[in-house]
């Protein structure tokens, strides 16, 4: 076993696996004929008692089962992460007595979002009830599944109790391999099938799943173990922040962008993982300590051992100088950090030290490198010109006239294929290597940090990799255990492809336009009012449902966004999407459609509770656009969603709030139907001219909208054109109603113009 005592992994696993026992209760027939803590005890022995033998000695392995059965008897490592994990609001006296109370073997978890209050738009249809996930193990997105019923009967456990069991005869540790691997192998199966199982249904609310629980458990109790022989037992609670990602993914400069792009995003993820990794391996902990990890922010739990600040220091300087080396200052690292007390952990107090950490996070975003400054920060880039060279065609950098791309570009390139292709993710723990000349490879970078991250393609034999020290990860399939895999992970990964496998171009993007208008767009979606959602929306604050509202957000953003695009808009490209917001570059006739349809899942994910996203679309002028202004473009109007309501898109340079959305898109949909039928394009022009009625009202330059105008146009139109009076008709009563005019008529006219213009690019 490398790098940790057996007896600190047996307190890491005991941690992980202290609670399984509820799952196996509220699976028998009869559940109370004994503890869960007893029933958790025999699982463990008839399950995975073997299967440690070959990592664990007998009275380590031994340990586990005792520690399991006995975490409610006494003050141990795990008793007190467990109060701890749950925000202290209960004793373990009282944990125990809870036993026989209530009916919790029927109770299904509630969503975590039936319990964010804030003020909701008024526009917005919500559901005030709560709802409830249906038992489903985590593969795709319909698996989860919300519900209003409360309760459920033992057959809906004990099938997802049997699918648990069933996976568990793949599960295989190999003697002598990295104890995180072990742990991981557990908490990706743990995530799999108690992701929606409820850790308390006691006095507790049941909206933190089992699998949180027992995660921030673990994490704690390491902590604790680790802090032993410390009288003062303190946390760090650390967040690292990965600023110039903007920047970095969308300074691109020509229509070949898109063969990087995704890469590039991919790129940064790594990095931020990689990052977080590098100091757990510091701390020597496992992926528990990781509460969160996407959109290039992580937060770890750290135990505040005696060296525990030196090393954040040495972290911070040797990661700034890896960084700095490799993007030239385009790229840092943010990193704050605050002490946590055992009394932090109370649910009273837990709130106040993450907006603690936000606000020293946000304040060492003004002090960048700033451990590192030296004379070499001043010195001209390049150091030397001797002649002038001509630009890589992706981010401008000067290279020889040989050369297409960078070496760096070419490697991003080369990752974006990788992946695309991927079926496994491999990373490895190797000796560091240090930067001592310009980087041309991502996986230097790496390097330099001590990881390597392979890919392994869908043809490749992935059954060896097993009997590798490193970690697997299989790709967007939660199979992974008979796939002899560590673990699993979803990537929003999806770039469109031509016939002959190459990665389409942004022209090439352009041209699937369903019109005779050939162009590529720009779409930024993300959450609204997220740090209100976590500050003063959750209510109940523990690490706990912390941990869980961020898993939550993220699994939508990789897993179901992926599937949105995956399924029915192909020629789409999600260059990013995690955390709480997404980046996708599309034909421009796709976008507005993709983007309802991500809203619209969203919202069904989320219970229809006031929590939306808001929008904004960008159409690139032309093929050779640069991706970078396209991607500012774009998030300008999504910042001009979010005045006001929010809860809105921003296409055309129009906003409108998404319940008018589909209003304005059947009444596009009409116009272009009717025009397409032979009516003439002067429809155009009357409905236009009929909206432009409501801004001269506005500016009091005609007393009223002149809308018998527009009545006595359409009659004439429908005069003009007998076959379709019907359908002129309908379009009428779709725009007029009780003699108003829809306010957003300029929008749907614009849209359907573009749709059936008959301008044919050259």
């Amino acid at each position: 076993m490398q790098k940790t005592n057996q007896e600190r992994l047996a307190v890491i696993l005991a941690a992980l696996l202290h609670d399984i026992g509820k799952f196996i209760q509220r699976a028998q027939e009869n559940p109370k004929e004994q503890k869960h803590t007893s029933w958790a005890q025999e699982w463990i022995i008839n399950n995975l008692s073997e299967k440690l033998i070959s990592v664990l000695d007998n009275d380590c392995k031994q340990q586990i089962i005792t520690m399991v059965n006995c975490h409610h008897d006494d003050e141990n490592y795990i008793s007190i992460a467990d109060r701890y994990s749950a925000g202290m609001e209960r004793t373990p006296k009282e944990m125990e007595d809870d036993e026989e109370k209530g009916d919790p073997f029927t109770s299904r978890m509630k969503s975590i979002f039936s319990l964010i209050h804030i003020n909701a738009n008024p526009s917005l249809n919500s559901n005030n009830n709560t709802m409830y996930y249906k038992l489903n193990s985590l593969k795709v997105l319909n698996n989860i599944q919300l519900i209003e019923h409360e309760r459920c009967d033992h057959e809906e456990y004990k099938n997802l109790l049997t699918q648990c069991e069933n996976e568990i005869k793949n599960l295989n540790f190999i003697p002598n391999s990295d104890y995180q691997i072990v742990v991981e192998k557990l908490y990706y199966l743990l995530m799999k099938y108690t992701w929606c199982v409820p850790s308390a249904a006691y006095k507790s609310e049941p909206d933190i799943s089992l699998f949180e629980h027992l995660k921030t458990t673990a994490a704690i109790a390491t902590c604790l173990y680790d802090l032993k022989d410390q009288t003062d037992k303190k946390f760090i609670l650390l967040a690292g922040d990965i600023s110039g990602i903007q920047d970095f993914i969308y300074s691109v400069t020509s229509k070949k962008a898109l063969k990087g792009l995704r890469g590039r995003s991919f790129y940064l993820q790594l990095l931020s993982e990689t990052i977080a990794r590098k100091i757990l391996d510091e701390f020597d902990l496992t992926i528990c300590n990781l509460l969160f990890c996407g959109g290039g922010n992580f937060t770890l739990l750290l135990p505040k051992t005696n060296n525990a600040e030196e090393k954040i220091k040495n972290l911070k300087k040797e990661i700034d100088t890896i960084l700095f080396k490799a993007h030239n200052g385009k790229l840092a690292l943010n990193i704050a950090y605050i002490e946590l007390e055992p009394s932090d952990f109370k649910i009273e107090r837990f709130s106040g030290k993450i907006e603690q950490l936000s606000e020293k996070l946000a304040q060492q975003k003004r002090k960048k490198f700033s451990n590192i400054i030296t004379s070499e920060f001043f010195e001209p880039y390049p150091k030397k010109i001797e002649k002038e060279l001509k630009g890589c065609e992706i981010c401008g950098k000067e290279i020889e006239d040989t050369n297409e791309f960078c070496d760096l570009c070419k490697s991003f390139i080369d990752l974006s294929n990788d992946l695309s292709n991927a079926k496994v993710i491999t990373l490895e723990k190797i000796k560091s290597s240090e930067i001592n000349k310009e980087v041309s490879n991502w996986k230097d970078i790496f390097r330099s940090f001590g990881y390597e991250w392979t890919f392994i393609g869908e043809n490749q034999d992935i059954t060896r990799l097993g009997n590798l020290n490193n970690f697997v990860y299989l790709l967007n399939s939660t199979e992974f255990l008979q796939n002899n895999c560590t673990g699993f992970r979803f990537e929003a990964v999806y770039i469109p492809k031509d016939d002959n496998k190459e990665v389409l171009t942004l022209d090439k993007l352009a041209e699937k336009s369903n019109s005779n208008f050939k162009r590529w767009a720009a779409l930024r979606m993300d959450v609204d009012n997220l740090g209100k959602i976590f500050s003063e929306g959750l209510q109940q604050k523990t690490i706990s449902r912390y941990s869980m509202l961020s898993f939550m957000f993220s699994l939508f953003f990789s897993m179901g966004v992926k599937e949105i695009v995956e399924n029915n808009y192909k020629n789409c490209c999600i260059v990013y999407s995690g955390g709480d917001d997404l980046f996708i570059l599309g034909p421009w006739s796709d976008l507005p459609y993709l983007a309802q349809d991500i809203y619209n899942k969203f919202r069904e994910y989320v219970g229809y509770h006031p929590i939306t996203l808001s929008a904004g679309i960008y159409i690139a002028p032309s093929d050779g656009f640069p991706v970078y202004q396209a991607a500012k473009e774009a998030g300008e109007a999504e910042e001009k969603s979010k005045k006001g309501e929010k809860n809105s898109i921003t296409f055309l340079d129009k906003t409108v709030q998404w319940n008018k959305f589909d209003d304005i898109k059947k009444v596009c949909e009409t116009i272009v139907e009717i025009l397409n039928k032979g009516v003439a394009r002067s429809l155009l022009t009357i409905l236009y001219a009929g909206y432009q009625d409501i801004n001269l009202f506005k500016e009091k330059k005609i007393p009223m909208v002149r809308i018998w105008r527009l009545f006595y146009a359409i009659k004439r139109l429908m005069e003009r054109h007998k076959d379709f009076a019907s359908e002129l008709e309908d379009l009428r009563q779709k725009f007029i109603t009780d003699f108003e005019l829809m306010p957003e008529l300029d929008l749907a006219v614009r849209w359907a113009e573009l749709l059936t213009r008959k301008e044919v690019k050259k």
